[in-house]
């Protein structure tokens, strides 16, 4: 499976290089005046007459544990990025495939869900904000069946972006999101066949089904300098399950970040995430900006073409 996965990543990657290539031996080419007869009904449409681009975004993540555990171990890993982009003159479609590459035990490196979401090019104006409609659709594509906890989910997003410039606060940037994602048919977790109980996930909580989940996400950033930026995202998820009930959790990760050109950046920060209350009966407060058992320090590296 790993290997037919990263097959796929390499023909999307020879894919998008060679239709770069095309793009740039039209450009080098000599300029053609404007046709001023009407085209006729058989001539070919290219990719410019309907303002078809591709681009294609690449990151590598370093991230460790903050601490070494109680038990002597302390993850270390690598998380490889794939967002191939496609925009046209009113919409930009996206697909993210995020590999985690436990280097020193391959047999726990995955796939996560892969993602595929459409958002409006142009938003939606206002005298303060900037609206930004998103339809997403999620799917266990490369996972192993064990992994796999659902079928599906699709929903959307709503983003809104404060205009800072209108505001005369150029350097400072933030935006609020709210996202819903329906879940497909729920499936049985891998059991423990001894016990036959669901198997405990990565972090060592039990796993449960969700239904539906509701998403905030705040972005908050301010630009030091004009290459360099200090950024923090959270979010926050009401995770309604198939049980009847509501579990919670978050995830947050505050960095600096230069860049070396319009094209390449790097970033060091911190990270911290899971349960907003865990236990067996959800009886300890886990909302927290530092944990030792699961904040993380990372370092990376973007790039976007």
């Amino acid at each position: 499976m790993l290997k037919m996965s990263l097959i796929f990543i390499n023909a999307l990657l020879v894919l998008f290089f060679s239709i770069t290539l095309i793009a740039a031996d039209r450009k080098a080419g000599p300029v053609q005046k404007p046709i001023m007869h009407p085209v006729k009904r058989n001539q070919p449409i290219t990719s410019e007459d309907i303002g078809l681009q591709l681009g294609f975004k690449f990151s590598e993540r370093y991230s460790i544990q903050a601490e070494q555990q109680d038990n002597g171990t302390r993850a270390e890993y690598f998380t490889h990025e794939f967002i191939p982009t496609l925009k046209t003159t009113n919409y930009v479609f996206n697909a993210t495939f995020d590999f985690y590459d436990y280097y020193k035990t391959p047999e726990a490196s995955k796939w996560d869900n892969t993602q595929f979401d459409a958002a409006l090019n142009n938003p939606w104006d206002t005298e303060y904000f900037k609206f930004t409609p998103m339809a997403i659709a999620i799917a266990p594509l490369f996972k192993k069946e064990s992994e796999v906890s659902f079928q599906y989910a699709a929903g959307g997003r709503l983003t809104a972006a404060l205009k800072s410039k209108e505001l005369d606060i150029p350097n400072f940037i933030f935006k609020y999101g709210w996202q819903v994602l329906k879940f497909g048919q729920k499936l049985k977790f891998q059991e423990d066949p001894k016990t036959g109980l669901p198997l405990l996930d990565a972090s060592g909580e039990k796993q449960f089904n969700t239904d539906f989940r509701l998403r905030q996400r705040f972005h908050l950033g301010y630009k030091l300098t004009e290459k360099l930026l200090a950024f923090m995202y959270f979010h926050y998820d009401s995770n309604f399950l198939f049980e009847g009930t509501v579990r919670n959790g978050f995830y947050h990760e505050t960095f600096l970040e230069y860049a070396i050109n319009e094209n390449i950046a790097i970033n060091l920060g911190t990270s911290n995430g899971g349960g907003v209350f865990v236990g067996d009966y959800q009886e300890k407060d886990n909302l927290k900006f530092y944990s030792k058992e699961s904040s993380q320090y990372f370092a990376g590296l973007g790039m976007s073409f």
